[in-house]
């Protein structure tokens, strides 16, 4: 381990729409989503990311979306809301921050345990793509 710090690699870590979504999913008591809120979905556009979830206002459905523009900051990931669409229905902040938090804080506690500083985040639609040098 030693050898692989002082050699300070670059890693490139990529994660699909898919897997995220399914992760999710699966562990949907973590991200304390607000009552009222069902489905959630992360969708990863052309340079943001857009999470969003099913509610219904007075027996309309609709789906609350948040985009979100990746930054990082000190070697960290960040994902400040930019962009929140739900017509007239009140979105609550809570929403879009616990389930960013949860994914910033899942990606940005590896990068601490692992001693990596995040460079570089590139989003495609369909795919996240990020780039983290190992510190010595």
């Amino acid at each position: 381990m030693e050898m692989f710090r002082a050699l300070k690699p670059t890693l490139i870590i990529e994660l699909t729409e898919g897997n995220v979504n399914a992760y999710l999913l699966e562990h949907l008591d973590e991200f304390a989503i607000p009552e009222g809120f069902e489905d959630p979905r992360v969708v990863f556009g052309d340079g943001y990311v857009e999470m969003s979830a099913r509610t219904k206002v007075l027996f309309v459905a609709t789906r609350v979306k948040v985009q979100m523009k990746p930054q990082i900051r000190d070697g960290f990931l960040s994902l400040p809301a930019t962009k929140v669409r739900a017509g007239k229905i009140p979105v609550p902040s809570a929403f879009f921050r616990n389930i960013a938090g949860t994914i910033t804080a899942v990606i940005n506690q590896a990068l601490a345990q692992n001693s990596m500083q995040l460079t570089r985040v590139e989003i495609v639609p369909g795919r996240v793509r990020g780039t983290a040098v190992v510190r010595p």
